[in-house]
């Protein structure tokens, strides 16, 4: 630069342009109109006016120094409504609730059911004496009304959200809910599977004792407990999955977030709302329901097939089987039905929520109705019958007893009279006897007078020989 001035300044000369600049960014002096100093650019830094239009003029509201970073606001400004606009849009966090529609609809219906399930239970444990009830294993039966309460408690379950269940008890909501609902379909479908097992088998038995010979047939008798040592077997390979479940990959609370929404109130024009759902989730959960839905689904297939098979068949001490089969079509149809749309809906609560109910509510309404209701018609007919027979044999029973009270006043005035009668008859026989004795002791006399005179007569009478040998023995 010493031996450069500005006439031989050029535009295309980079080391004239570089020096210049370089002055300008070192100038920083106090001038008339405040501080003067320049950006990298070029650009003068100093304070920055700001202005606002009010009623057609324009105000300033404040300055704003860029070296130093500090904001003079004079306070004069006016904004519509009264408060600053939003510099930028605000995303707001929402929980998807579920529709209190839906709960209010599903709830009194689960409730009504379990109020079912629990008659059931009680009425088949207070009627096991009658053969209707006897003849269909009443265990399994009880069984299948306890199942079908845990069944529809998992509707009330299904339906505790984040409105109703703070996040730290989320997770034992979603433990609930898988233990509740798996034992719970065991104990209730189980029981059914086991009856049509069990006569399956008896069947089996039955055609293979024609071919075998009679000493192998003991071989093929089944035990009565049968049925039950294998629902115990179905319980303990669900507890099994369950435990392994909570103890490798437990159920937690987890949230999808969905894409932040448009406002459906005007008056948020600056607010998105982002959608949030709370739901059960794990590190494999696509394993652990494969697990189970893969069990369970090998059950209803084996159970369908027995079904199927024990379709015409009559035993006496299972005497519902024919409706054990129609309760096990109904709850294929329904899971089938149910479990592929919860599967492809898994983020629609909603939906979700209204197919899982209604499938767990018809089921379970379903299946008590076929197996308890045309046990409980005969049994409450037998009954009316009863209680009109009981009625006329306690009109009856009054009457009886009526005529008997009648009867014990007569029998008391017979027998006064009999008791006057005997005293009469006593003395009478007292009077008969002082007769009778009287002449007894005068015919006694006059019997011994007479014999004595026939013996001295007899010995006047003996021949002189008869004398003769008597005094010969003398």
């Amino acid at each position: 630069m010493e031996n450069k001035s500005l006439e031989s300044f050029d535009y295309h000369d980079s080391l004239i342009k570089d020096t210049v600049l370089n002055s300008l960014n070192r100038t920083d002096f106090e001038g008339v109109s405040g501080r003067v100093t320049f950006t990298s650019t070029g650009d003068r830094i100093a304070k920055t006016q700001i202005e606002q239009m009010q009623n057609g003029t324009y105000y300033t509201v404040g300055y704003y120094d860029y070296t130093t970073g500090e904001l003079d606001w004079l306070e004069t400004d006016q904004w519509p409504g009264g408060s600053y606009p939003a510099d930028r849009t605000i995303i707001k966090d929402k929980f998807r609730v579920l529709s209190r529609y839906i709960l209010y609809a599903m709830l009194p219906l689960s409730y009504l059911g379990i109020i079912f399930s629990i008659a059931s239970l009680v009425f088949n444990i207070c009627t096991a004496k009658y053969s209707i009830i006897y003849n269909s294993l009443p265990s399994l039966n009880s069984s299948m009304a306890v199942g079908c309460t845990l069944c529809l408690a998992c509707v009330t379950l299904f339906g505790m959200d984040g409105e109703w269940v703070n996040p730290v008890s989320y997770s034992a909501i979603c433990l609930a809910r898988t233990w509740t609902l798996t034992i719970g379909f065991t104990l209730s479908y189980g029981a059914m599977f086991v009856k049509v097992l069990y006569s399956w088998r008896i069947c089996r038995a039955t055609k293979l004792s024609q071919s075998v010979p009679s000493k192998t047939i003991s071989q093929l008798i089944i035990p009565v407990t049968e049925p039950y040592y294998i629902l115990l077997s179905l319980l303990v390979i669900d507890i099994a999955i369950l435990s392994a479940w909570q103890s490798l990959d437990p159920l937690k609370r987890s949230i999808k977030t969905f894409d932040a929404q448009l406002p459906t109130d005007p008056a948020d024009g600056d607010i998105k709302y982002r959608p949030l759902l709370e739901h059960c989730s794990c590190d494999h959960m696509t394993k652990w329901i494969a697990v189970i839905y893969s069990y369970k689904g090998l059950l209803l297939l084996a159970g369908l097939f027995l079904a199927y098979e024990t379709r015409n068949v009559k035993i006496r001490f299972i005497n519902d089987l024919k409706f054990v089969a129609m309760a096990i079509y109904n709850i294929l149809v329904l899971c089938v039905v149910s479990v592929p749309v919860t599967l492809i809906i898994p983020y629609q609560h909603n939906a979700l929520y209204g197919f899982i109910s209604v499938a767990i509510i018809l089921s379970c309404y379903l299946s008590l109705s076929l197996i308890f209701i045309p046990k409980m018609i005969p049994i409450i007919r037998r009954r009316i019958d009863l209680d009109q027979h009981e009625t006329q044999q306690v009109l009856i029973h009054q009457e009886n007893e009526k005529r008997l009270d009648e009867l014990k006043e007569r029998n008391d005035t017979l027998k006064q009279q009999i008791a006057q009668k005997e005293k009469e008859i006593r003395e009478l026989h007292l009077v008969l006897q002082k007769k009778f004795s009287s002449q007894i002791s005068n015919d006694d006399r006059q019997t011994s007078d007479s014999a004595f005179s026939e013996e001295h007569t007899d010995r006047a009478q003996e021949s002189p020989e008869c004398r003769m040998a008597d005094t010969e023995l003398l």
